[in-house]
């Protein structure tokens, strides 16, 4: 019968210095926030919704990525402790802060006022202004 051995054993984790877990880190930040930003953006600018709907549909949105990712985590987490791996390495921290930061993706978007400085800032949204034509006889 053969011997089980211990998985870590065989794991290869990389030495990974801060500099590209921070750079990767920050890359895939603004990836995803600009992913979502589209995501919102084109609801929102869809004849046929409302604001209504595009909020009830950004918070549903954000309770799935929300549940999901808390159950990776979790998931995670429990992997990376049979497989003894420390949890307080670099490589670890910066992996538990990606689930984070995707845990509040929709953070700055959540709320209409939220997403008209989100579009105003970020891409120039330019607010409707009211032009007075003249009377109608």
């Amino acid at each position: 019968m053969e011997q089980i051995h211990n998985i870590s054993d065989n794991l290869y984790i990389p030495n990974v210095s801060d500099d590209m877990v921070a750079t990767s880190q920050s890359e895939n930040c603004v990836d995803l926030s600009n992913r979502v930003a589209s995501f919102v953006a084109q609801m929102y600018s869809s004849s046929n919704m409302t604001v209504s709907d595009v909020m009830k549909s950004v918070n549903s949105a954000k309770e799935l990525i929300n549940r999901t990712v808390d159950s990776l985590q979790q998931s995670t987490t429990t992997l990376l402790k049979c497989l003894q791996v420390p949890s307080d390495s670099d490589a670890t921290k910066a992996l538990i802060k990606e689930f984070e930061d995707a845990k509040h993706i929709f953070d700055d978007l959540d709320t209409q006022y939220k997403m008209n400085k989100y579009f105003t800032e970020k891409f120039s949204l330019a607010k409707p202004k009211e032009i007075f034509l003249g009377h109608r006889y």
